[in-house]
């Protein structure tokens, strides 16, 4: 992934590319639990950021980012059905033309 950033909705979101999500959830939320999910990105809105998982496959990776974008967006993680549907839908039409974040 190339992006260092990107504006959705007037906002600018930092974008980061760490090997280890859940530890760099912890170096900036420590008093937030992480340990039960499989993170392969995030998305924090207030704070402009988002963080997508190196040790995943570049077609992954691109769909991580989409699936956060949509975040960006607005869709809150109590819309996560949405979010993943939305993903699965719009994602191979990207990458099918040829969509490289």
């Amino acid at each position: 992934m190339k992006r260092r950033s990107v504006t959705i909705g007037g906002k600018r979101f930092a974008v980061r590319v760490v090997s280890d999500v859940r530890a760099h959830l912890r170096e900036i939320a420590p008093e937030e639990p992480h340990e039960r999910q499989i993170l392969a990105g995030y998305c924090d809105v207030e704070d402009g950021l988002i963080v997508v998982a190196r040790d995943r496959s570049q077609k992954a990776m691109a769909s991580t980012f989409l699936h956060e974008l949509l975040h960006a967006a607005g869709l809150g993680a109590d819309q996560e059905r949405l979010v993943y549907r939305l993903e699965r839908l719009l994602f191979p039409v990207l990458w099918n033309q040829g969509w490289r974040p």
